[in-house]
């Protein structure tokens, strides 16, 4: 894939983006080689939210339908993404398998497109980061896109054998237990569950993973990847010794230290690809 060949539609499902970064962005993916359109609410603000939901759910079903867009990028997270989720016309929507960019609060929107069977959700770097995205963060927003395979080497095995694979279900940890109980919330079984968080303290963490425990989530799938857990006050020592808790009691395999979260470097997740994890590496592999 050419990026010249590519245009993104611009998208603000959930939260407002400051007008000097949200323009950042747009030159940033122009600089990059890529088509950009930017749809009408994606540089509102209102609140905390970009635009009301119904306006938010417009933008997104008109990008999704215009022929000139190949994928969708959102400009930032923060909340409100569940909103649009049942506004959005999900048969139609299957029918094209647009790539879908984004995470944070766009978990929401991968989690319910993984589970309505639409579009191809690929958890990587927003509009506001693109200006800064180092070598291998970009390398890995371009395999993406591009279904490459390739493998990162450097995760490190928390609980059981650290072997497993599947297809990921990737995501932030509050959006992702926030679904639990609701139609948008994908069946877990042998899926590669992929989660990070920011800001939150250690036990808030400690009552959102214990959801999942009790949901019986880490026992359906077939391993857990921890990305980063930022800017929580808590030691990693601390933030260890909990995740292999939960994992221990789940009988889950678990690897951490995968970059995959609210800080550079990034690496961009395809909801598509199979992740292989084994001897402290991960491969995605495209069939």
């Amino acid at each position: 894939m050419k990026s010249g060949d590519f245009t993104f539609g611009v998208v603000s499902p959930a939260g407002p983006t400051p007008p000097e970064v949200f323009d950042a962005g747009v030159a940033g993916l122009q600089k990059l080689g890529f088509g950009v359109k930017v749809f009408p609410h994606a540089r509102g603000n209102c609140g905390y939210l970009s635009a009301p939901a119904k306006e938010r759910a417009a933008d997104l079903i008109s990008a999704w339908s215009d022929p000139e867009v190949d994928g969708i990028l959102c400009a930032r997270g923060g909340f409100g993404s569940a909103h649009i989720l049942p506004l959005l016309p999900w048969e139609r929507m299957k029918k094209r398998q647009l790539p879908l960019l984004g995470f944070s609060d766009v978990t929401a929107l991968h989690l319910a497109m993984d589970r309505m069977g639409a579009g191809r959700p690929i958890t990587a770097p927003m509009l506001k980061f693109i200006p800064d995205l180092d070598a291998d963060s970009l390398d890995a927003f371009l395999a993406a896109l591009e279904k490459r395979d390739g493998e990162f080497d450097g995760v490190e095995t928390l609980a059981g054998t650290g072997v497993f694979s599947g297809r990921p279900l990737a995501g932030n940890l509050t959006v992702t237990a926030s679904l639990l109980g609701t139609p948008y919330f994908p069946d877990p079984s042998g899926r590669v569950l992929v989660l990070e968080e920011v800001g939150e303290p250690l036990y808030r963490i400690d009552r959102m993973l214990t959801q999942l425990e009790q949901a019986g989530v880490f026992a359906a799938c077939a391993g857990v990847v921890f990305g980063e857990f930022t800017e929580g006050n808590f030691t990693s020592a601390e933030l260890r010794e909990l995740l292999f808790r939960v994992m221990e009691r789940s009988c889950t395999s678990a690897v951490i230290k995968y970059p995959f979260g609210h800080e550079l470097p990034f690496r961009s997740i395809d909801f598509t690809a199979t992740l292989a994890v084994r001897n402290g590496k991960i491969a995605r592999l495209f069939a």
